[in-house]
């Protein structure tokens, strides 16, 4: 479930009532994660996407649980994510990247970025991960 808060124009405010959302949604055994939220895929301008999710559930849950059921190796996936809900799953994965249209300037240091942004990027490297250009 995702949801949009809008800044309160103070930096530590926003971040605390964040936290707050985090702490909360934690003791009802969710996982919350927030970002800042993206205008070019429709957000307001400052404001943050927090996503809350059932503790066992998520893109890594569903993508392990696929995994084991058709017995897949982790080098045979290919997975896209945007932002910080996505860290998990995409550091579980060989072939993993980040949307270039991603605002979440920690990940984009850590994972690489797809050469185009939105479906762009995906179509590419899907292509060439069928390919075979990925070592798969």
């Amino acid at each position: 479930m995702k949801h949009i808060i809008n800044s309160t124009g103070n930096h530590n405010n926003d971040r605390c009532i964040l936290e707050a959302l985090v702490r909360y949604a934690n003791n009802q055994n969710y996982t919350a994660r927030f970002s800042r939220s993206n205008p070019l895929a429709g957000d307001p301008e400052n404001a943050h996407d927090i996503d809350f999710t059932p503790s066992n559930a998520g893109k890594l849950y569903a993508t392990q649980f696929l995994m084991k059921k058709y017995n897949i190796p982790v080098k045979s996936i290919l997975g896209f994510g945007d932002s910080g809900n996505d860290e998990a799953y995409l550091s579980y994965l060989e072939h993993a990247y980040l949307m270039s249209n991603s605002r979440d300037e920690a990940l984009n240091q850590k994972f690489r970025l797809t050469k185009y942004p939105y479906y762009q990027g995906i179509t590419l490297h899907v292509k060439e991960f069928v390919e075979g250009k990925y070592n798969h």
